[in-house]
């Protein structure tokens, strides 16, 4: 008995993509566009595979911009047809999606995955989902080193944020309350850190710091999400505020312990 499959997918341009990529497994029955055209098609046809976007271009109520109303309606399908697989595919790298896609168990999660231009990934992913595996696209969050960067404290993520702002040590030491020495020594505390080149020129070190982002610990595991999650969750609280606040000039004259 062959298997159908729905492509939910409110950019049309992409439709012949998607069914190429299922079609060996699936028969692509509908295509919609919509969370109510998605709907229709269910509550007439038993479907076993949905290739799902995020984003429909669905407004929120409140007019505050798009909902994720990809993850409204993968909720509801989870909760009415459990036993139909989803993949999804999106273009946004949002990595609070994962949680959100995790807790609704869903089979595969592809997140930026409209700007990858090596299909044979997509089809990987796909065999796995058949095969009852949950699957995460691996070029995505692979690599992501977060055990080096753990080390540094928060006086030294405040300088390091500030240095990729652009600042230089006379100004950070200013603002954090502190002299351009300590700023100095705590640059290349992170280095060592970081396993950087100590004497690496100003733009080399955050070259390095990028290369570091992108990393040494692969995360290709649907159930290591959460602790990734967990670290990124705990990442935000801590970074972000400080982004705003150097970005902002609020650490003026404040003093960091560090």
């Amino acid at each position: 008995m062959t298997k159908k499959a729905i492509i939910i997918e409110d950019q049309p341009i992409l439709w012949d993509y998607a069914k190429s990529c299922i079609e060996k497994h699936f028969e692509v029955i509908a295509y919609c566009a919509t969370t109510e055209e998605a709907e229709a098609v269910f509550k007439k046809e038993k479907i076993d595979f949905v290739w799902l976007d995020c984003y429909l271009g669905e407004m929120l109520e409140s007019y505050q911009g798009l909902k994720q109303s990809g993850l409204i309606l993968a909720s509801w399908i989870k909760n009415h047809f459990p036993l139909t697989k989803i993949l999804l595919f999106t273009a946004s790298t949002e990595l609070s999606l994962l949680k959100q896609a995790q807790e609704l168990q869903l089979e595969g999660i592809a997140l930026g995955a409209k700007y990858l231009k090596d299909k044979s990934i997509i089809l990987e992913g796909i065999n796995e989902i058949v095969d009852g595996k949950h699957w995460i696209c691996p070029n995505l969050i692979q690599n992501f080193e977060m055990e080096l960067f753990s080390k540094i404290t928060v006086f030294e993520l405040s300088i390091l944020i500030a240095t990729i702002y652009g600042k230089q040590a006379a100004q950070i030491a200013e603002e954090l309350n502190t002299t351009r020495k300590t700023v100095n020594n705590a640059l290349y505390r992170i280095k060592q850190k970081l396993e950087i080149d100590p004497y690496a020129s100003r733009d080399q070190f955050l070259e390095s710091c990028k290369e570091k982002l992108r990393g040494a610990v692969s995360i290709n595991s649907y159930f290591s999400i959460t602790e990734f999650i967990s670290m990124q969750a705990v990442a935000e609280q801590l970074i972000s505020p400080i982004i705003s606040q150097l970005r902002d000039g609020q650490f003026i004259k404040q003093r960091l312990k560090n």
